[in-house]
């Protein structure tokens, strides 16, 4: 084969796993400073296993664009952190990842002590519109994942958002002094900075507003 036949087909094999990788989302920054307008929003992940809470795992889901908005990511939250997500502004909704070829799972994907679960997304958190503005920070509260069951059967998967006024102002005050830690990498105390007025301006508005969550408002 020559050698601009063998370039050819690399070229195609990249361009059919970038396809893919759109397909199924992609990883936002995270940590990263509010350049060119964009957006953030807030949200953590308490995981626990039949024996107890444990942070060694995580749950994937994804954040997907509303409105003809395509812009698709896949989020991935560990469950020892918060997880501080930068995204382009629009207006999102949440729903299960999405396999290699961009088809819907029938959950969110949990993983723990080397294995994969699949858990439910509640049907309010999918219909609930995300809006985000350029430079805010949107604070979306604790996915909370519980595996039930007895050892020798198959774990039942249960979800629950807690968007409490109380838990999102605990989350955001946890993300700020994670942030601003003096050991904590420079960059991210820079991006914590450059953050810092959008977090008090967020931090002020759960302290003294009682609005219903996007949440809320889908379950009614």
């Amino acid at each position: 084969m020559s050698y601009d036949g063998a370039m050819n087909r690399w070229l195609l094999s990249l361009a059919a796993a970038l396809a893919l990788a759109g397909c199924r989302g992609s990883a936002p920054t995270r940590d990263g400073p509010p350049e060119a307008g964009i957006a953030s929003l807030l949200l953590s992940c308490r995981l626990t296993l039949p024996a107890g809470q444990t942070g060694a795992g995580s749950v994937t889901l994804n954040l997907e664009g509303r409105d003809g908005n395509a812009q698709a990511y896949r989020l991935p939250l560990p469950s020892s952190r918060p997880s501080f997500y930068q995204v382009e502004p629009g207006a999102y909704r949440l729903a299960p990842p999405r396999s290699l070829f961009g088809s819907a799972q029938a959950g969110l994907t949990v993983e723990s002590e080397g294995r994969v679960y699949t858990a439910p997304l509640p049907p309010e958190l999918e219909r609930a519109s995300l809006d985000l503005k350029p430079r805010q920070v949107l604070v979306l509260g604790e996915l909370e994942v519980s595996l039930e069951g007895s050892p020798n059967q198959a774990p039942t998967a249960r979800v629950f958002l807690d968007d409490s006024a109380q838990t999102r102002r605990s989350l955001l005050q946890e993300e700020i002094r994670l942030m601003m830690d003096p050991d904590a990498p420079p960059q991210r105390r820079e991006a914590a900075i450059a953050w810092l007025p959008a977090l008090e301006q967020a931090l002020t508005g759960l302290l003294s507003d009682q609005r219903p969550t996007p949440w809320s408002r889908a379950r009614q």
